[in-house]
């Protein structure tokens, strides 16, 4: 097996991730969609990429 480090980068970008899904699916559980979950997901994560939040 590979030791690999993670470093902070990849660390605050799962955190914002992990943000991002939770609060999707808030969203999607309160309005009871799968839909509005994915929407909900992708509109957070490209807000987040956008103003520099998650790191690519």
């Amino acid at each position: 097996m590979r030791n690999v480090s993670r470093t902070a980068k990849h660390k605050l970008n799962g955190a914002y991730v992990i943000g991002s899904v939770l609060i999707a699916g808030l969203i999607g559980g309160v309005l009871g969609s799968w839909f509005v979950f994915f929407l909900a997901l992708g509109v957070l994560v490209a807000i987040n990429i956008h103003d520099g939040s998650i790191r690519i």
